[in-house]
């Protein structure tokens, strides 16, 4: 039969609400419910006095995305039921009542009377119903609007952290994730729970808060363009300098050749015997003097205040690129405006001075085009992740309880399940051939590396945080809770483990004892080799002299 809970990547999570009379009936309800694909959640802690079991519950019930409240007379009558409905509906919760047997006269609490109930034995009102009626009715019910319930209760969780911290503005929604939660919004289906005070409260902070953010953005961009425009006025101030400098430099070169002709006019006067034009001339040569060393001054201000504004102009092309956000490819191109290019026509683009801060964000440009694959199927964080030794298959450890083997191009290969708590890590031996996962159900485990169980490893009596293989593969070392770490054997080769177990058994088989058990009545070689009872020297020799004293 197919799963009707299930859907790409994680289970509807359903909380059972039941009174302690109607546990066999809730029992029977988790396991139809995970045959058919569903993730129950059932508490079958007792409550203490001295307990603080609304926190425990309560949190369940946050996590839950739909809950199942098993109607009874008990229920009914059971304030600690009427307390976990009244917590469900302040969560926003889709509440389905189960009648698993008549009320006998018991009014349910407030919240469910206006519900339609599903009979789970027969009721003479309803006609057709029973055991199974019921379960369809109920599969039927569970299987609808299960995506925006499950984003509903996703949504909760993040407000109610957000609440429990204070409402800290870091833990609203931003970006593309509140634009996905406001088009969710709009989805409500009709027969969906309405959205909470706090989850209403939650995206109104976070729309506000993005308001926020995106106000004071455009101004800082819009201060930076003022800036940068006022830099670009001073480069092109600077660029007009030089190129007046540069006509000044011409007319001086022409000068000076005039100067040179007047200088040989001048000798052919000195011989004719004037005087005085010597003076002139050295006059003339400081003044000229003065005129180059204030124009180099010009020129080197002019060089320092067009570096000054490229770095500046370098600096604003990287808040651009930052701004762009996904787009890697605008985020590229406008940090190659900020960066040196010794290949660019233009000669200021050749010649300015390298800033690290563009080549950071065009790096980061390019890692974003990087990216080959999303590793999707996990339903809890993932903890771990790690290629194999020759690089074509990954490994990943989740809260899910299991760990995920995946081709290198990020293709699902094997899950393997058998954990009954987080896995913390998961490692590959150092040939590739084997797996070995650590729990915080205190095992670790080892399997093939096709991810087939091989061993279990038990004895820590905390959870295990690591485990790693040797660099030879023929041991494991793990870590745990319990404030100790366990050296275990591996036995990568079959032959080290036979070899072991030789050395290690304290004695072989008797003769008789081979026979009884269809072996040849001779023994293996090694026990004569290793001296094993009751093939050992001593053993032997006292054989001899017996079967020498009976003759």
């Amino acid at each position: 039969m197919p799963e009707a809970g299930a859907t790409v990547g994680s289970k509807l999570k359903v909380f059972i609400s039941y009174s302690r009379r109607d546990l066999d009936f809730a029992d029977q309800l988790v396991t139809v419910l995970e045959w058919q694909g569903f993730l129950p959640t059932i508490d079958r802690k007792g409550i203490h006095g001295a307990e603080k079991w609304e926190q425990r519950l309560g949190q369940l019930i946050l996590e839950a995305d739909i809950v199942v409240f098993v109607l009874s007379p008990d229920s009914a009558a059971s304030d600690v039921c009427g307390w976990e409905v009244e917590e469900a509906a302040r969560r926003g919760k889709r509440i389905v009542p189960v009648l698993c047997r008549p009320l006998e006269g018991r009014q349910p609490h407030a919240h469910l009377r206006d519900l339609n109930y599903i009979h789970f034995y027969p009721e003479k009102d309803a006609p057709g119903s029973g055991f199974g009626t019921g379960l369809t009715r109920l599969v039927e019910v569970l299987s609808v609007d299960i995506a925006w319930l499950r984003e509903h209760t996703r949504l909760e969780e993040l407000a109610a952290r957000w609440d429990a911290n204070g409402r800290p503005a870091d833990q609203l929604l931003r970006g593309s994730e509140l634009l996905a939660y406001k088009v969710w919004r709009e989805g409500h289906p009709a027969i969906a729970p309405q959205l909470t005070t706090l989850q209403r409260t939650f995206l109104a902070g976070s729309e506000e808060e993005e308001a926020n953010r995106a106000s004071a953005e455009r101004k800082r961009l819009d201060e930076m363009a003022a800036n940068n425009a006022e830099r670009a006025k001073a480069l092109a101030e600077a660029q007009a300098a030089l190129e007046r400098e540069a006509e000044a430099q011409k007319a001086r070169a022409r000068a000076r050749r005039i100067i040179q002709w007047g200088a040989a006019a001048a000798a052919l006067l000195l011989i004719l015997g004037v005087s005085g034009f010597a003076a002139q001339q050295q006059r003339n040569a400081a003044r000229q003097q003065l005129l180059t060393a204030e124009a180099e001054r010009r020129k080197a201000e002019a060089e320092t205040n067009l570096r000054k504004a490229q770095v500046t102009e370098s600096y604003f092309r990287t808040e651009q690129a930052k701004a762009a956000g996904d787009d890697a490819v605008t985020a590229a191109l406008l940090a190659i405006e900020g960066l040196r290019d010794e290949t660019s026509d233009s000669e200021a683009q050749r010649t300015r001075r390298f800033v690290n801060e563009p080549w950071h964000a065009l790096y980061g440009a390019r890692l974003r085009q990087q990216e080959r694959a999303v590793l999707g199927g996990h339903t809890g964080e993932v903890y771990s992740v790690v290629f194999s030794p020759d690089g074509e298959r990954i490994l990943t450890a989740s809260a899910d309880k299991t760990a995920r083997l995946w081709d290198r191009d990020g293709k699902p290969l094997a899950t393997l399940q058998g954990h009954t708590n987080q896995v913390r890590s998961a490692v590959f031996s150092p040939d590739g051939g084997r797996i070995l996962t650590a729990s915080y159900d205190k095992t670790a485990r080892l399997w093939d590396r096709d991810g087939k169980p091989l061993a279990t490893l038990a004895g820590h009596t905390g959870e295990v945080t690591s485990a790693v293989f040797s660099p030879d593969g023929g041991r494991i070392l793990t870590a745990s809770r319990d404030n100790t770490a366990r050296l275990w054997d591996a036995f990568p080769i079959v032959q080290n483990l036979i070899d072991r177990m030789k050395a290690e058994v304290p004695c072989c088989l008797t003769p008789e004892q081979r026979q009884r058990l269809f072996l040849p009545p001779e023994p293996p070689h090694w026990c004569l080799t290793l001296q094993k009872w009751p093939y050992d020297a001593a053993t032997l020799a006292a054989h001899a002299a017996q079967g020498t004293a009976s003759r």
